[in-house]
């Protein structure tokens, strides 16, 4: 039976994949593809990535990841790099039901993956990062390897992982915060870790331009923080909503209500992450939820980076499978996921669309996250305070569950 459902759930996964490959082929080589290729030039010549393409806002290691290519047709590479993209995507699923083994029983293991699998490639925020050519479903799966490292107590990994993720985009070593989780043990070694990785992007940056290279490599990381599109973010809401943006039509121009909106809203995000970081036991579910918390607190925040988000419906949606009784938590938030999941599947207004549209409609995805983020962390919360199978002194670690599995 076991051998049927993942059958049907390949295949089910692979009629996804052609879907999503032809919907990022119909439009062309993306734009951000573009971006990363015009850098790959210049390394491959010799040169600085940020010498000429002033887009480039990322450390050089995409740039020297593509530079061997380069000379390649932009067509031929652009299909490739596509086809890469998801097969990430799919590593990053399976890695992800990886950490749910000693938890979910084997006959309902196909069906998680299924899960996961539908809810990522149908799934609009991806549709559009795919079709620009971003690198999300790589630093994506590479989070979800790392998270995978913690559950096999592997901190060393773990922390070279998530500084690989911030290698390929500067942000994303930001979920170095998770480590910081309360009972977190043998944290200084992944932090070390993850700091000796990340050091890699200064100094590529020197390799490649010297002295001007390395500030090349902070005023790009700098300048992405003002980029003049939609931000679904605690600063970017209050924007569209209460100034001129030239993005929105806003609800009202008003700068007191929008500074009062951004710092009550920015109050909430960062409460959102001390109460994540104060619940000890799980780490799969702190370092989503942690992922989650600084999506929302980006200054730039794209529509694509919701992608980041969707592993916590997935851990809920886990919690069902490994459950003998449901609790409130376990009922109550994976249903407000699933609306978020259902919400975030249309195209809402985004970057390229009309400014005659009213910010709200251009605010529903960040309202939308923002209500996800918070039954997940309450959730969590309070199954860590109502449930004594989880504290820390009665929890069996997940690989002391999977060694008796």
């Amino acid at each position: 039976m076991s051998a049927l459902l993942w059958v049907a759930a390949v295949a089910i996964t692979t009629v996804l994949i052609r879907e999503r490959y032809r919907a990022a082929m119909s439009g062309g080589i993306g734009g951000d593809f573009s971006i990363y290729l015009q850098a790959a030039r210049q390394v491959a010549a010799g040169h600085s990535p940020y010498q000429v393409n002033q887009l480039f806002v990322y450390p050089p290691t995409l740039a020297l990841f593509l530079a061997p290519f380069s000379h390649l047709a932009p067509t031929h590479l652009w299909q490739a790099w596509t086809i890469l993209e998801l097969i990430a995507l799919v590593a990053g699923v399976a890695a992800f039901v990886a950490t749910q083994v000693p938890m979910v029983p084997s006959l309902l293991r196909p069906l998680l993956f299924a899960f996961c699998a539908v809810t990522v490639l149908h799934f609009w925020p991806l549709t559009i990062g795919l079709y620009l050519g971003q690198a999300d479903a790589f630093v994506f799966a590479t989070l979800m390897f790392s998270v995978l490292a913690a559950c096999r107590e592997r901190p060393a990994a773990r922390g070279i992982l998530i500084g690989l993720a911030g290698l390929l985009k500067a942000w994303p070593v930001a979920v170095g915060l998770s480590l910081f989780q309360r009972g977190t043990e043998r944290r200084l070694r992944a932090v070390v870790a993850t700091v000796f990785t990340i050091l890699f992007a200064p100094l590529l940056a020197i390799a490649f331009g010297g002295a001007s290279g390395l500030m090349a490599l902070v005023k790009s990381i700098v300048a992405a923080r003002t980029q003049h599109l939609v931000s679904d973010s605690v600063w970017g809401a209050p924007r569209l909503l209460f100034s001129h943006s030239g993005l929105a039509r806003p609800l009202v121009v008003s700068l007191p209500l929008q500074a009062v909106t951004t710092v009550l809203l920015l109050g909430w995000v960062i409460g959102l992450l001390v109460i994540t970081l104060r619940t000890a036991g799980d780490k799969i579910m702190c370092t989503w939820n942690v992922t989650f918390c600084i999506v929302l607190i980006l200054p730039v925040s794209h529509l694509a980076y919701t992608l980041y988000c969707l592993p916590v419906l997935w851990l809920w949606a886990s919690r069902i499978l490994e459950s003998r009784r449901l609790t409130w938590q376990q009922f109550l938030v994976p249903a407000a996921l699933f609306l978020w999941w259902v919400v975030q599947t249309k195209a809402w207004p985004d970057s390229g669309s009309s400014s005659s549209i009213s910010a709200v409609h251009y605010c529903v995805v960040f309202v939308a996250n923002l209500v996800a983020c918070t039954a997940s962390v309450v959730g969590a919360r309070f199954a860590h305070l109502l449930g004594p199978h989880e504290t820390d002194d009665s929890a069996p670690s997940q690989v002391t569950l999977a060694r008796s599995s």
